[in-house]
């Protein structure tokens, strides 16, 4: 005699898994919310949001001109770059190839790797 098939609704409910933590780490807890200036009152509170806000304008034209400068340099050394100089092409080759970042994460030393060779590289060509 065959056994009868169970339904799919009379199938057991697995449990949920917990969360796996990197490293033995707690998760990262929720960002708190963002304070609109609407919903402040103070003067203090004001005067900060204000500050706040002048302060991403200084960061926004300082990353701005940090770029272009670099965007200079760099076209100032693909000028410069010897067509015919053997050893200075396979040394410009060598340090860009051991650059090495992680521009998604956006981390300042990434920047100043980049930076870094830069100047390194203003130096062979110029030498």
């Amino acid at each position: 005699m065959a056994t009868p098939r169970r339904s799919s609704a009379a199938r057991p409910v697995k449990a949920k898994a917990k969360p796996k933590t990197q490293g033995g780490k707690k998760p990262a807890a929720a960002p708190a919310p963002r304070i609109s200036p609407a919903h402040t009152s103070s003067p203090a509170a004001v005067a900060a949001q204000g500050q706040l806000q002048a302060l991403r304008a200084a960061l926004e034209e300082t990353a701005r001109a940090y770029v272009a400068r670099l965007h200079r340099e760099i076209e100032g050394i693909a000028d410069a770059l010897p067509a015919r100089d053997g050893r200075k092409l396979a040394k410009v080759g060598r340090l860009l190839g051991s650059l090495h970042l992680k521009a998604h994460k956006g981390r300042r030393k990434d920047l100043k790797k980049i930076d870094h060779l830069i100047g390194e590289l203003q130096e062979v060509v110029e030498s």
